[in-house]
């Protein structure tokens, strides 16, 4: 049989039943007003913060070369060299300006994301299923990784969603057998960001190549990895070396996310949850290519962390911590999402076995950023093989009674989360730029109720579970005007969101005469700012947090970034603020200028204001 038949036959993974077929058009309308309503509340713009600022500064370099090309972090090693994003984004930027493009940016990379899983959903589900599968990936928890560093729907612009929209792209065309559809989008995730699309990548290999001939599979994976080690360990050429004991003991010191044995118990027990989910579908599915689709997603997950503990925290090979193939969570992850509405569905109709399953499931999304989710994750996996051999009712209703209480304790410990939240909430000043009025500042009050999404969740199921049970009665209109209300109460804070601007025009004016005298090349040390370097004066930074990002991928730039951070942070104040100024300047040799909200002498540059009531200076090393 043609391997690409395989995929194929995901097109009939699910007969969609009666009662799953459609929702009507007025009850779809009304699910997907909800759905819209807390992508609003869930996923607001935030600005260029966290990686965003490295990829606005990526593009920012391509429209002043002459000056921030020049930066220690694009001279010295970057990922910038592996992607095509920051040429697409630098267009964007020089058409609508900084802030509007990153705005745009992530904006289509959210619908595109969004558009590319419901499609998705789509070829394996019914109308009805596919639609609820959206809304749990809106609203449930998209992080993955350490320390919730990444997720996989990011409020900010990076390259890694359009990626992940494209890889989804991708995967849809390519179960759809339009291969050669399928293959662009897949490339085209590559080019925006390799890391991301290799997840894809490796799924249809397991799909098209694991599932017809699991032997030969096996035995290229063994014998690439076999190769790789061997290369790194006798031969080495490029990254496929091992780190020096130097920069690995800069890397692994620093870099927690890059290495899973540095990783939180924490973090371990909310990629339990997803894996346990992908473990369930692929042992009771009914459909053997959901059982399939389940199984790959689970081997990508798991794999990847493998891969990455043996092949970097064992072995120390550069290639694969450059490589992170533990950021495969994002599949697997999203395809856990998208198919609980299935398994949902199939072990509530198989009985109180199938349900304790269910129940225990539930518990663990529930539970996910607990301690204990890995225990409840482990129970319901256990639940789900064990099952088929629970034939006494009184037993299946006895541990059906226990399940729920599980899940019972659960959302009690979710509303004392809630209620802790609701606590600590006056203690923390408001956004201005988003929260600009009274009622603004009265929906903030409740937005504790939306973490975890367990609570939305809970909104998008009783919607669609009513739309389905009453389509011919009030049930679709009363959607219909749920969605209507949720979307005009969310509507002025997503304004808010999505039309910041933390950096007008007239702020970058201000500094105009700081940039007309700093020498294009000349480094710049503002500890609190570094993308006012990179966009307000248009100058290379001298160090900062977000430039050691790129520790990882040259060995130079960790041991003079890290050289830098540890000359200016073991500085000790004198203090006398001009004695300070001079120490700065004279143990850092290669540094310019720096910036100050600290009065630390004259200085012939004029001081500027910020709206923030804070005034910066601008000191030459040259004149101290």
């Amino acid at each position: 049989m043609d391997a690409s038949a395989n995929i194929e036959n995901l097109l009939a993974a699910t007969a969609p039943s009666r009662s799953t077929a459609g929702l009507g058009k007025l009850a779809s309308l009304g699910l997907m007003l909800c759905i819209a309503a807390f992508w609003m509340l869930e996923h607001p713009y935030e600005g260029i913060v966290h990686d965003s600022v490295l990829y606005a500064f990526q593009a920012l370099a391509r429209l002043h070369p002459q000056s921030l090309g020049h930066d220690i972090y694009l001279t010295l090693g970057t990922q910038d060299r592996y992607t095509l994003f920051s040429p697409l984004a630098a267009a964007a930027m020089r058409a609508v300006g900084v802030e509007r493009a990153a705005e745009i940016l992530t904006f289509a990379a959210q619908m595109g994301f969004f558009l590319s899983a419901w499609l998705l959903a789509r070829r394996l589900m019914s109308p009805a299923l596919a639609l609820l599968s959206l809304g749990l990936l809106v609203v449930l928890p998209s992080v993955y990784g350490d320390r919730h560093i990444f997720s996989y729907v990011e409020t900010y612009m990076t390259a890694r969603m359009p990626a992940e929209a494209l890889a989804l792209a991708g995967l849809w065309a390519a179960f759809g057998r339009r291969h050669v559809l399928g293959a662009g989008l897949l490339v085209a995730s590559m080019l925006l960001h390799p890391l991301m699309g290799m997840a894809a990548v490796v799924l249809l290999f397991i799909l098209l190549v694991g599932r017809r001939r699991p032997g030969l599979a096996t035995g290229l994976v063994a014998a690439g990895f076999a190769a790789l080690v061997g290369i790194a360990w006798a031969v080495p050429l490029g990254p496929v070396t091992r780190f020096s004991a130097g920069w690995w003991h800069l890397m692994y010191s620093r870099g927690d996310y890059l290495f899973p044995s540095r990783w939180l118990w924490l973090d371990w027990a909310h990629v339990s949850i997803p894996l346990a989910t992908l473990a369930i579908s692929s042992w009771t599915a009914v459909q053997a290519e959901i059982r399939a689709l389940s199984r790959a997603a689970l081997l990508i997950g798991a794999g990847g962390l493998a891969l990455a503990w043996v092949g970097g925290d064992l072995l120390h090979i550069v290639l694969i911590v450059q490589g992170q193939p533990w950021r495969w969570l994002w599949l697997s992850n999203t395809l856990a999402v998208l198919l609980l509405p299935v398994i949902a569905s199939e072990r509530w109709r198989s009985g109180d076995p199938g349900r304790i399953v269910l129940v225990l499931l539930a518990a663990g999304w529930v539970c996910i950023d607990q301690s204990y989710a890995p225990l409840i994750g482990i129970l319901s996996v256990v639940a789900a093989i064990g099952a088929p051999r629970l034939q006494d009712p009184q037993h299946a209703r006895l541990l059906l009674y226990v399940s729920c209480a599980i899940l019972a304790i659960g959302l009690l410990a979710l509303l004392g989360s809630v209620v802790n939240e609701l606590r600590r909430l006056p203690q923390i000043p408001p956004d201005p730029m988003l929260y600009d009025s009274s009622y603004l500042l009265a929906l903030r009050r409740w937005q504790p109720w939306l973490s975890e999404g367990i609570a939305p969740a809970c909104v998008v199921l009783l919607i669609w579970w009513v739309a389905q049970r009453y389509q011919q009665s009030v049930g679709p209109a009363a959607g219909l005007g749920l969605g209507i209300a949720l979307c005009a109460a969310g509507a002025h804070f997503c304004w808010n969101a999505w039309t910041r601007v933390e950096y007008p025009s007239r702020v970058h004016e201000e500094f105009a005469s700081w940039r007309a005298a700093i020498p294009p090349r000349s480094q710049v040390l503002w500890f609190t700012e570094p993308f006012g370097v990179w966009y307000l004066l248009e100058r290379p930074s001298y160090w900062s947090d977000q430039q050691m990002a790129a520790s990882v991928f040259s060995e130079e730039l960790t041991r003079r970034l890290a050289l830098r951070e540890l000359i200016l942070h073991t500085q000790h104040s004198t203090g006398d603020p001009r004695a300070d100024l001079s120490l700065i300047c004279k143990n850092n040799p290669a540094l310019g200028f720096f910036v100050s909200p600290v009065n630390m002498g004259p200085t012939p540059f004029p001081p500027v204001a910020l709206d923030t009531a804070e005034t910066l200076r601008l000191y030459r090393c040259a004149e101290r």
